[in-house]
């Protein structure tokens, strides 16, 4: 499939850039979860470590998604968290991403990590809605 293959593109580039500091690459949001329109972006969530400040995060990925958009006309909207921005206690970018999300690289660091975000999880007892549906989070995990 033509996607899968750009996807594993998009990685392969983040391994570069990122090298050891790349812990996870995350696919979310509409294409995963069976609404996307012919014209949605992809949306996905790097995790990496030892990141710069959130002002320059933008450039890391900005040219890896122009080079994805030039070869394959194929637009992905990445976020650029490093592993305790994205699973410390009430980020909602967390439960979004929970509600449908394939894990393109680093499956087992993604898990591990959100292992320990599930005690607070347990705790809270958040309830993530989107689009008319609802959904408990500590179900998903």
């Amino acid at each position: 499939m033509r996607v899968e293959r750009v996807l594993r593109e998009f990685v392969e580039e983040c391994k570069k850039r990122f090298g050891e500091n790349l812990v996870s690459v995350v696919l979310f949001g509409s294409r995963v979860k069976g609404y996307a329109s012919e014209f949605s972006d992809y949306d996905v969530l790097i995790i990496a470590k030892d990141l710069p400040d959130i002002k320059e995060r933008l450039d890391l990925v900005s040219s890896i998604e122009d080079k994805i958009f030039e070869k394959y006309r194929i637009k992905i909207s990445s976020i650029l968290l490093e592993p305790e921005e994205i699973f410390e206690p009430i980020n909602p970018l967390l439960f979004g991403v929970l509600t449908g999300h394939k894990v393109l690289f680093g499956r087992e660091k993604f898990n591990e990590n959100l292992s320990k975000a599930k005690k607070w999880i347990d705790k809270m007892d958040p309830v993530y809605f989107e689009g008319g549906r609802e959904w408990r989070i500590k179900d998903l995990i």
